[in-house]
């Protein structure tokens, strides 16, 4: 069997708002199965038709809901700030009671 070749029934892409030609990883999907987070290294909404791509584009923080009756994740909104900031954010994940997020924040002064 190939390694490469996904299983039948699995799931490539979420969506086109989720998976664009941006560099999108680190993905965590919250126990209720309604909430997103990943990191992305898009730029911001304005830029997207004249941006190439950048891999030198900060990682921020993405969340996204699904809704649960039409059964189609919503529009992925960035996180605001203090969570990012002008520095790379990602890998997070939330609490059970999706209270608290923790995240990896690089190159932080503060440590």
């Amino acid at each position: 069997m190939d390694s490469l070749t996904p299983h039948k029934g699995v799931q490539l892409a979420m969506s086109k708002a989720i998976n664009t030609k941006y560099p999108e990883y680190g993905p965590y999907m919250h126990p209720t199965s309604l909430v997103l987070l990943f990191t992305s290294r898009r730029p911001p909404k304005a830029q997207y038709q004249v941006a190439g791509l950048n891999y030198k584009q900060n990682e921020d923080l993405y969340l996204t809901v699904r809704d649960d009756d039409e059964m189609v994740w919503n529009e992925p909104v960035k996180l605001p700030h203090p969570i990012n900031s002008e520095l790379n954010e990602g890998s997070a994940c939330l609490s059970a009671d999706a209270k608290k997020i923790y995240f990896v924040s690089c190159n932080d002064r503060e440590g």
